[in-house]
């Protein structure tokens, strides 16, 4: 949130159990995605949601690597959720 000087807040957050925890609500929830402190820890990078998206809207396989330098990094350039 803003103040009236332009300044920014930055907040975090995290998801802990009653007592204090975060690692048991991870523990408790047996989420993959998250690290001992609460920490999510994506799955996907950016390029491959980019990479699906430019597929979509009709980008070449063959050309995936001119738009997204990276997406040999990754096993899949095609993350399914969409058509």
């Amino acid at each position: 949130m803003g103040d009236t000087n332009g300044h920014v807040e930055e907040t975090n957050h995290s998801v802990r159990d009653r007592s204090g925890d975060p690692g048991r609500a991870n523990a408790a929830t047996g989420s993959d995605d998250a690290n001992t402190r609460g920490v999510l820890i994506p799955t996907a990078a950016v390029d491959q949601y980019g990479s699906t998206l430019a597929q979509w809207f009709g980008v070449a396989p063959a050309n995936q690597p001119q738009v997204f330098p990276n997406i040999a990094n990754f096993g899949s350039n095609k993350l399914g959720f969409v058509g």
